[in-house]
């Protein structure tokens, strides 16, 4: 395998491609240590794709990176198809003039002592998409691929933001970690559909596996298990104002303060889940819970064939809990069972079950 290393003190990409009509694959390559965050990478620290280019990434191992957005890859308004690669272990940050603040200098698991706006527990000179970041109405496929141990404030795996399209497809997308939301995927005003993937092992403070806020999520195929919302909502799937569809799918494991496998906030159309389990996942807010699902603030929710069994809330709606004029159907065949909560409503919140 060929190898390109950055030596940690460039402040620009390894690899930089830009500009419509221009194409580029690369093949069995490793690319490493590119980025420094004493002098602030911006955009990109091994690999760069803007300006309407198109890059083909296929045997590829891009790891220990750095730069303020998409510390792995970086694509702006363009295309990038990645297959049998592996990007790990890179972070997405931004730094002050004093170099100890960066989030590279602590151990996985430690929160920053600067703490963003509002308490989150993010540091504010956090980035976004460590191990990839799309912009820009960029297309982004990802097949057979592993994206793991990355880091970044938001979207530590993977981040879509701005009209852009991301294919998941036979992936893996575990061991990233989030200072502040999306420990695995984020996606933020575009659209994601995650097929035959497993997102799992994640850590963010509130969507730890997935979370979109104005997009559209569809999840087929799939299991979003063993993430972890440190300290607010979503441990698996948390979708703000998101078109949502879960499909054949498995979440299970997940933990968070509330909606530990699914936390659906405000959604514009009706969101479905279908043929699909919600099983063994844990909420542990004293006041509201939701173990299985919570729906959220006007969100609508069907759920068809589907089983929301063995979940657990301190609070309340062991398996499912539907609060602020949210609305749930259950139908064809779903069965609510096993669910447990300290508070009333071992099946659904509000309910005797």
């Amino acid at each position: 395998m060929f190898a390109i290393d950055g030596g940690g003190g460039r402040n620009d990409p390894c690899l930089s491609l830009k500009g419509p009509g221009v194409e580029m694959t690369l093949e069995n390559i490793e690319i490493r240590n590119c980025g420094d965050s004493t002098t602030n990478s911006v955009n990109g620290g091994a690999i760069s794709v803007t300006d309407g280019a198109v890059m083909n990434v296929d045997g590829a191992w891009i790891h220990d990176n750095t730069a303020q957005y998409g510390a792995g890859i970086y694509v702006d308004d363009s295309e990038v198809f990645l297959k049998g690669s592996r990007v790990s272990d890179n972070e997405a940050e931004q730094t002050t003039s004093d170099s100890s603040s960066s989030t590279k200098k602590r151990q996985r698991g430690q929160k920053s002592s600067e703490q963003a706006p509002g308490g989150s527990g993010a540091s504010r000179n956090g980035g976004h998409g460590g191990g990839i970041h799309a912009r820009s109405g960029a297309l982004l496929s990802v097949k057979k691929s592993v994206i793991t141990d990355n880091m970044a404030a938001s979207g530590a795996g993977i981040s879509l933001w701005g009209n852009s399209v991301g294919l998941i497809e036979a992936s893996e997308v575990t061991h990233n970690e989030a200072l502040l939301e999306a420990g695995g995927l984020y996606v933020f005003e575009g659209s994601a559909t995650v097929i035959k993937s497993i997102v799992s092992w994640n850590q963010a403070d509130y969507g730890a596996g997935i979370s979109g806020h104005f997009a559209n999520l569809r999840t087929v195929s799939s299991e979003v298990k063993f993430n972890t919302a440190a300290s607010l909502g979503g441990g698996g799937i948390y979708a703000s104002r998101t078109a949502l569809d879960v499909d054949d799918c498995t979440i299970e494991g997940n933990k968070a303060a509330l909606g530990a496998g699914l936390l659906i906030d405000e959604s514009p159309t009706l969101t479905v889940i279908k043929d699909s389990a919600i099983i063994y996942n844990l909420a542990s807010d004293l006041l509201f819970g939701g173990g299985g699902i919570v729906a959220f603030n006007g969100a609508s929710l069907e759920v068809i064939s589907t089983l929301i069994g063995g979940n657990t809330a301190v609070g309340n709606g062991g398996g499912l809990l539907a609060i602020e004029g949210s609305s749930v159907s259950l139908s064809a065949g779903s069965k609510v069972l096993d669910n447990s909560a300290e508070y009333g409503g071992g099946g659904f919140g509000g309910f005797s079950g």
